[in-house]
């Protein structure tokens, strides 16, 4: 089933599957993501404002977040899409 990522300042959407990671269908449309460690959870800069159903965070998105202090978003590396989202940033 097709569902769509819409990046809120960009006004761009992008396909997705239900399941894909947020950073993976935003690299793969070539909309800039922040990142220093390549979507494997341990830089944080992929942080975003997710908007609609995705999976609960698990262990790790949650200890970088915490280590970082930051209260809401969530790592688009570690963030599973389950419908339409609505994503923003600080920096777009």
């Amino acid at each position: 089933m097709v569902v769509w990522i819409r990046c809120e300042r960009l006004d761009r959407r992008v396909p997705a599957r239900s399941g894909d990671r947020i950073y993976e269908r935003l690299r793969a449309a070539q909309v800039p993501l922040a990142s220093s460690c390549d979507g494997s959870a341990i830089c944080g800069r992929c942080r975003v404002q997710v908007e609609g159903p995705v999976d609960p965070p698990g262990p790790a998105e949650l200890e970088v977040l915490d280590k970082q202090g930051h209260q809401q978003g969530r790592l688009a590396c570690c963030t599973r899409v389950r419908g339409d989202v609505t994503v923003s940033t600080t920096y777009w």
